[in-house]
């Protein structure tokens, strides 16, 4: 203590680190408590009450009294619920996962490592590339029906000349869904290649050039360089690209109207219209919504803590 009062250059120190714990504190503070409340209002207020909702038969007005306890949760996985509304909807968020993970990412990835390079013509090519994902998916939904219009949109004349005629595959029960994914793929592959160009470009220029050097093929290079590199990214996008599958709504919404038919159904759509739509069974909307709630958390703190490894926050707090 008597080393510490002795020595100014010490006390200085001391009581500027002192102002700046008092600093954010004080921030802590201000900023904290009106965070919680909004989160608190708007997040888990809800999710509580649409669970505490799910156990009754629910028309929208008056008070919750018809109690049912876990019988809506039943009712989606009966066996005529499960095949003719549940089961397309969960059908269709396995296909948009799958589409996400197989072809959206693997474009998004090709595209990058032909166009992260700094260039006139490759920046081009990258606003070409990002400017779907720049559109609200309503626009891109509008877009698409009247591109996939059999009459007068973009590729009409070639329905006519290959099918001789007309042909509306929105319309089509067993096909309409592709245009969904044919739009998925359309607007969000940018926005992943953005991801993996920022990525690439912070690849330090002096090992790829001694991989050239110690005789790697550009394909090796890829391979054993590049992409281990850019893991994070990697596993960045492909998390987005998951939780993205479960909450798509508006694209559909656009594509297909206020109210997609059954085939055309996700596990969003499907809260959607069983809540706010046509048939207002809000005790059925809750239940399918807490179960993609569970479905999405789970899921989300799975690969956390799996999949990103020590780059998540899980194990960045158990290491520190």
């Amino acid at each position: 203590m008597a080393s510490l009062s002795n020595d100014p250059t010490k006390r200085r120190k001391s009581r500027a680190a002192s102002k700046e714990s008092r600093r954010r504190l004080a921030a802590v503070f201000i900023l904290l408590p009106p965070a919680v409340l909004i989160f608190t209002v708007f997040v888990v207020l809800p999710i509580f009450g649409a669970g505490y909702m799910s156990l009754f038969t629910y028309k929208g007005y008056g008070p919750l009294t018809d109690w049912q306890g876990v019988s809506n949760y039943v009712w989606l996985f009966t066996k005529r619920t499960l095949n003719t509304f549940f089961q397309p909807a969960v059908r269709n968020t396995t296909l948009l996962l799958a589409t996400s993970i197989f072809i959206q990412l693997p474009l998004a990835l090709l595209c990058a490592l032909l166009i992260y390079k700094n260039s006139r013509l490759n920046s081009i090519f990258r606003l070409i590339f990002f400017l779907p994902f720049v559109l609200s998916e309503i626009a891109t939904g509008l877009i698409w029906v009247y591109m996939l219009d059999g009459r007068n949109g973009v590729l009409a004349p070639l329905y006519e000349r290959f099918l001789g005629g007309p042909y509306f595959l929105l319309d089509d029960k067993t096909w309409s869904f592709a245009a969904v994914l044919l739009a998925l793929v359309w607007k969000y592959f940018g926005y992943h290649m953005i991801i993996y160009i920022a990525g690439l470009q912070g690849v330090p220029q002096e090992l790829l050039e001694s991989a050239q050097i110690d005789g790697a093929s550009n394909w090796q290079s890829i391979l054993y360089v590049k992409i281990p590199l850019i893991s994070y990214a990697l596993k960045l996008s492909l998390f987005f690209a998951i939780l993205g599958s479960f909450q798509a709504f508006d694209l559909i919404i656009g594509l297909y109207g206020r109210s997609p038919p059954e085939e055309g159904q996700t596990l969003a759509t499907f809260i959607y219209e069983w809540g706010l739509s046509r048939r207002q069974r809000y005790g059925i909307a809750s239940a399918a919504s807490i179960i993609l709630f569970t479905i999405s958390i789970v899921v989300g703190f799975t690969y956390q803590y799996f999949v990103m490894g020590e780059q998540s926050m899980f194990r960045r707090k158990q290491q520190s």
